[in-house]
């Protein structure tokens, strides 16, 4: 039942891609590729400068701390 359905997938996707070649030549467009879309790695940046100010920040208040007076 399963190796049906997987074959199945299989066929609908070569002719999805068929199709979608064929409309590329008919349009005179690239196709791109298909997959999952990527994520914004600005957030992801923004968020790593975030976490190293703030370590930055508790380092030079433990170190302060830490000298004697």
């Amino acid at each position: 039942m399963i190796e049906e359905k997987i074959a199945r997938v299989k066929k609908l996707i070569e002719q999805r891609e068929a199709i979608d070649a064929e409309l590329a030549t008919l349009f005179n467009v690239s196709t791109a590729k298909r997959g999952r879309p990527r994520k914004d790695s600005g957030a992801a940046e923004e968020g790593r400068e975030e976490r190293s100010e703030a370590t930055q920040k508790l380092q030079t208040d433990i170190l302060s701390q830490s000298r004697p007076s």
